[in-house]
């Protein structure tokens, strides 16, 4: 189970859930408080930026280090380690499968192929 926990953004499974903006995308049931949520299934509890994850026996509170299941996040940096997979939040750079996306510089690398938006843009 993966959870990416900035600015309120959750990834569980493939559901999304955006708490800041009330945007929720879940197959589970679940139960959502203001800026706080229970989702009952899958045992997470979330309150503010803090968060209880009973079954994969985590606990998360204010700027934590955390390993799961050989995966790194360290929330207060925003550095995710995911399946050999790194996510670097506050530099805006992005390395997923071995493609890379760095937002600030404005190009992406895709699968060999390499695109720079700020000459695309005409």
């Amino acid at each position: 189970m993966l959870i990416f926990v900035y600015e309120f953004y959750l990834f569980i499974h493939e559901s999304f859930i955006l708490v800041s903006e009330s945007f929720i995308l879940v197959s589970e049931p679940f139960i959502l408080v203001s800026e706080s949520f229970i989702l009952v299934n899958e045992s997470l509890i979330l309150v503010s930026e803090s968060f209880i994850l009973v079954n994969e026996s985590l606990i998360l509170v204010n700027e934590s280090l955390i390993l799961v299941n050989e995966s790194l996040i360290l929330v207060n940096e925003s550095l995710i380690l995911v399946n050999e997979s790194l996510i670097l939040v506050n530099e805006s750079f992005i390395l997923v499968n071995e493609s890379l996306i760095l937002v600030n510089e404005s190009f992406i690398l895709a699968d060999e192929s390499f695109i720079l938006v700020s000459e695309i843009a005409s």
